[in-house]
């Protein structure tokens, strides 16, 4: 099974150097290769929708499959670094402590709880 999205040459006139043309043709190969990869397996999966065939290597919905991954990616990627880890200790810590009315409260020993002033 040779799936035609893999099939990539850098340097596409042979001299041995990569020219601007070819860089950006490079990144257009990787812009294009997830909607392209995704054309690809539901022409195996399904024979007679033919979407590879009819779309092609740089149709309009190998580009929108492309789109929709690598914003997912992209938020999925911000998402996972704008998590705040606390260590297990300090939240362990915190959930100890009692709250009132959403800010900590600080009682003396043998105090029953109170409501703060007013």
């Amino acid at each position: 099974m040779v799936l035609a999205s893999l099939q990539f040459t850098l340097d596409i006139d042979g001299d041995g150097s990569i020219s601007r043309w070819e860089a950006w043709q490079a990144f257009l190969w990787l812009y294009r290769l997830p909607g392209n990869l995704i054309l690809e397996g539901l022409d195996r999966l399904l024979p007679a929708a033919q979407l590879a065939g009819k779309a092609g290597a740089t149709g309009t919905l190998g580009v929108i499959l492309s789109l929709v991954f690598w914003v997912g990616l992209f938020i999925l990627a911000c998402n996972a670094a704008s998590r705040q880890r606390r260590p297990r200790a300090h939240a362990a810590a915190q959930r100890q402590l009692p709250w009132h009315g959403g800010q900590r409260q600080l009682q003396a020993p043998g105090r029953k709880h109170s409501s703060p002033p007013m």
